[in-house]
């Protein structure tokens, strides 16, 4: 067998740079520009913001008659102690607040363009939480309309994550 020396195995650093290790104690160069990351561009067919922002709240409104119509018309009288409605109202008033966090997040996307699949993707699972929401307030069928709720969120999850200008959006707009 032949020798090998250590230049056989560093023949391609004369084209390939040396690699640093990054020292997590050292700051960045200010010198050093940023990576500008490229930002993506809205469909062409998207519906106008103040459209889009009118098809979600429609969405919520009629999610939200939709579950109070089914709760009054398909659930009957529940016989519970006035204490137990009471807190089952406030923690269904917790998650009212926490779709009306989500739904405020959502209006903040649609300050920009937004494609029609993603418009629609929100304002149905906002939509259906807003239903689940009506439902829970007849205090029947909690196991349902919890599932429902949250099922709502997590579709409206799935749509926000497959957003690509989702992001771009939610920064904070400088004056010009």
């Amino acid at each position: 067998m032949g020798k090998f020396s250590a230049s056989d195995f560093r023949a391609d650093t004369a084209t390939r740079p040396a690699a640093r290790l990054a020292d997590p104690r050292r700051t960045p160069d200010p010198r050093t520009p940023a990576v500008a990351v490229p930002e993506q561009q809205a469909p062409a067919t998207a519906p106008a913001p103040e459209l889009a922002r009118a098809v979600l709240i429609a969405g919520l409104v009629a999610g939200a008659g939709i579950g109070l119509s089914l709760a009054m018309a398909l659930a009957g009288p529940v016989a519970q102690e006035a204490d137990l409605a009471r807190l089952l109202r406030a923690m269904i008033g917790v998650k009212g607040l926490i779709l009306l966090g989500a739904a405020a997040l959502v209006l903040l996307r649609l300050r920009g363009a937004v494609g029609r699949p993603a418009l629609l993707g929100y304002a149905g699972s906002l939509g259906l939480s807003a239903a689940a929401l009506g439902w829970l307030w007849g205090l029947s069928g909690l196991a349902l309309g919890s599932v429902l709720f949250y099922g709502g969120l997590f579709l409206a999850y799935r749509v926000a994550s497959a957003d690509p200008l989702l992001m771009q959006a939610l920064r904070p707009r400088r004056p010009a």
